[in-house]
C-alpha cells in the first residue's frame, strides 16, 4: 500500500511542474489540484495554530500555491509565485523522499 505522505508530495511536484508546463488556465487538473492546495493548506495552518505550533511552513507554501493557480491567469506577482511553486516542488522532494526512505 502507497504511504499518504508519499502521494501527497508527489501531488505537490505535478502541481509545481503543471505550473510551468501547463499554460491553459481552465485545465480541470489544474483546477483540481487549486482547490486541493487550497483546503490543504487551510486545514494544516489550522491544525497547527490550534495546536500552539505557529510556524508551519508545509501548510503555508500549500496556501500560497493555491493562490498561485488561481492567480496565474492574470499575471500578478508571476516571478514571486514562480518561487512559490520552485519551493512547492523542493518541498514535494523532500517530503518524498521522507516518506520513501522512513525509518
Amino acid at each position: 500500500m502507497v504511504n499518504v505522505v508519499v502521494m501527497l508530495s508527489i501531488l505537490d511536484i505535478i502541481t509545481g511542474l503543471l505550473y510551468f508546463y501547463d499554460k491553459s488556465v481552465s485545465s480541470i487538473l489544474l483546477i483540481g489540484l487549486l482547490w486541493f492546495h487550497l483546503i490543504k493548506g487551510v486545514l494544516s495552518l489550522l491544525g497547527s495554530i490550534s495546536s500552539g505550533y505557529f510556524f508551519d511552513w508545509m501548510g503555508t507554501i500549500d496556501l500560497l500555491a493555491g493562490i498561485a493557480v488561481l492567480i496565474r491567469g492574470s499575471n500578478i506577482l508571476t516571478t514571486f509565485f514562480s518561487y512559490v511553486m520552485i519551493l512547492l516542488i523542493i518541498k514535494g522532494t523532500y517530503t518524498l523522499l521522507r516518506g520513501l526512505f522512513k525509518t
